[in-house]
């Protein structure tokens, strides 16, 4: 499996936790585990993401990647998006 193979299995990450969350919003997840795995996959996506921005908007920057596109990408993503683009590799 090459690089940009593997940089979108791990991008795939985030959006099946994306569509995680919305299903909890919209079906009433009854068992325990499911509610404890619904709030970490919240706290995590909507809490954490945007916390990335500290780190993916200056590197955005730098690789002269534009700021709507950096914050976008970074919220839904996370750190599946900045990292490899840390490292020289884009999805584009």
């Amino acid at each position: 499996m090459n690089k940009k193979h593997l940089v979108a299995l791990a991008m795939a990450i985030p959006i099946l936790g994306w569509i995680y969350i919305a299903v909890g919003f919209i079906v009433n997840l009854d068992h325990a585990l499911l509610k404890v795995i619904w709030w970490a996959d919240l706290a995590a996506s909507a809490g954490l993401h945007p916390l990335q921005l500290f780190i993916s908007l200056p590197l955005a920057r730098r690789k002269g990647v534009g700021t709507a596109r950096a914050v976008v990408m970074t919220i839904v993503f996370g750190a599946a998006w900045w990292k490899p683009l840390r490292e020289g590799f884009t999805t584009k």
